[in-house]
């Protein structure tokens, strides 16, 4: 395997371009408390209410901005159901008909059907929050038969079995929501038991299988807020707030920094329970409804990306040594390094480390690919480098 540096630029700050969002085709149907997911360059958005029961589910296609019917879900009827897809399978895991539900399913885009799955077993349970972290799916916390929750469980879909793992730190929380960034989950915001409206956040790494709190966010607390991660940053807006008052109003998590910023609204009209999914470098999000009722089915596409006119100054500061069996080895420096963080072309943060008074990192193999390479250093600067393994 070669390793072609292609440039090295030191920045005074790491920027990213103005967020935007932009109106795309409408959803097929009005919908609130749908679910969604995408598989390879595709959207998929179903279930939920407008305001009987939907079965219904649709393809989005980011090219031809439209959508198609792919069937009617075999399940039972749900709403606040929580979607994710991992390996190329797209997957519905709990939410809420009459009742809770504890049933997962597994949808194949080849074969256009779906597949039960494992029950959920933490046993009935709604408006939980989930997010994918390599192979694995990570659910938990929600509404179920004692109330709010805080137990919290590993799909492994390959294997089908779920294995429970620690419990959420943030407490028993309904209406919460979660993302991942590289390989570490964030969950956070959600009601507790007696009714206050949470801004608490967590970070969730699964190898230590622990818990640690992080920024509150910075807005208003709420419940079923929609969150996607893009570029290397988590984003959480909408939800209802405490009087049951809609929102629109969005904001981005900076993991490095461990901070918030809030960015543009989404659209004019508060919603609570709309849906997202992520589909190379954007971020899709719609439905949803104000307040329970009226259902929308406006969908929006979402970009924040590098910014194009950063001014750039060559420097030697950085090397980037390859060892004799040609693979990126390690990243020495002029300065102590704070942070060193590999970004794969989706931005999602592909290896991440943190020294102290240290110059000098020790970077992993990598797979074939265009990387983006960002060193923060004690000296106030941020060092960029583009990476191409072939």
């Amino acid at each position: 395997m070669k390793i072609l540096l292609i440039t090295l630029s030191i920045i005074p700050f790491f920027l990213f371009g103005q967020t935007q969002w932009t109106q795309k085709t409408n959803v097929p149907d009005n919908l609130g408390g749908a679910t969604g997911f995408s598989i390879g360059n595709y959207g998929y958005l179903g279930l939920g209410w407008n305001p009987f029961s939907v079965k219904n589910f649709y393809k989005y296609d980011t090219v031809a901005n439209s959508w198609a019917f792919v069937n009617v879900f075999p399940g039972t009827a749900v709403g606040y159901a929580e979607g994710f897809s991992v390996n190329g399978k797209g997957y519905l895991a709990v939410g809420q008909n009459t009742s809770a539900l504890d049933e997962v399913w597994e949808y194949n885009p080849t074969l256009n059907n779906w597949i039960q799955k494992a029950n959920f077993p933490g046993g009935i349970r709604t408006e939980a929050a989930s997010f994918v972290i390599g192979n694995k799916a990570y659910l938990g916390t929600g509404s179920g038969t004692g109330g709010a929750s805080k137990d919290f469980y590993e799909f492994d879909p390959a294997l089908n079995t779920w294995v429970q793992k620690t419990n959420y730190l943030g407490g028993r929380v309904w209406g919460a929501t979660g993302f991942s960034i590289g390989n570490k989950g964030y969950l956070g915001l959600g009601s507790d038991s007696v009714g206050n409206s949470l801004t608490t956040f967590y970070e969730y790494n699964p190898t230590t299988n622990s818990w640690v709190q992080k920024a509150n966010f910075p807005g208003v607390g709420r419940v079923r807020s929609v969150s996607f991660s893009l570029n290397g940053k988590g984003y959480i807006g909408c939800g209802n707030d405490l009087n049951a008052v809609s929102l629109n109003d969005f904001y981005e998590y900076n993991p490095l920094s461990n901070s918030w910023t809030q960015v543009s609204s989404l659209s004019t009209l508060p919603r609570q329970n709309g849906v997202s999914f992520v589909i190379n470098n954007a971020a899709y999000v719609g439905t949803g409804a104000d307040q329970g009722s009226p259902y929308y089915n406006d969908f929006w596409k979402f970009t924040s990306g590098v910014s194009a006119g950063i001014h750039e100054l060559n420097t030697n500061n950085c090397l980037v040594n390859v060892t004799n069996q040609d693979f990126l080895k390690t990243v020495e420096c002029s300065f102590n390094i704070k942070s060193t963080t590999i970004y794969d072309l989706l931005g999602k943060i592909v290896f991440k480390a943190t020294k102290e008074n240290s110059s000098n990192v020790e970077i992993p193999e990598l797979t074939k690919g265009l990387y983006l390479l960002v060193i923060e250093g004690d000296n106030n600067v941020t060092i960029s480098k583009k990476i191409v393994i072939n």
